[in-house]
């Protein structure tokens, strides 16, 4: 998602929230998740959501120094760090975990086994190929990697 971040008389800038959640990330130890980033009102500040694991204790010295290197990481941006930090939830350790605890792989997989029983294989795999076009056209013209990926063909 793009976050406004500036707006002029030339027009708005935005920014990446997924490249700014990158470079957070890659900056951060491996136990520290990144949960997102938000603009804040004055649009100059920024909110960093980290995660850290409940089984971890956690110093106070540490969390001071992980929110200086997140501020300091920032800063060249022009942009004004506030982290917050919450208690990371236990993810699920595979992916077949994740799969069973999510309510809407669930109502795909009954929608799909729906399709099969009511279309037949061959119309079930025809509404599925439609649907796999309409999502890649879409993710093309809507997305910003898609985007790019466009503009690049077309200037070749």
């Amino acid at each position: 998602m793009n976050l406004l971040w500036k707006t002029s008389k030339r027009g708005d800038l935005w920014i990446d929230e997924r490249a700014l959640m990158d470079l957070v990330r890659e900056n951060i130890p491996k136990t520290v998740l990144c949960q997102g980033v938000t603009l804040l009102r004055d649009r100059d500040r920024v909110e960093v959501r980290m995660a850290l694991p409940s089984d971890e204790a956690v110093d106070g010295n540490a969390l001071a120094a992980l929110s200086r290197s997140v501020k300091d990481l920032l800063a060249p941006l022009g942009l004004q760090a506030e982290m917050t930090v919450v208690e990371a939830e236990p993810q699920a350790s595979s992916a077949c975990g994740r799969f069973v605890g999510n309510p809407l792989c669930w109502a795909a997989t009954g929608a799909a086994a729906t399709a099969v029983v009511l279309l037949g294989v061959t119309s079930t795999l025809t509404v599925l190929a439609v649907a796999a076009i309409f999502y890649g056209v879409s993710w093309l013209f809507l997305s910003s990697r898609g985007k790019d990926l466009l503009r690049s063909l077309l200037q070749k």
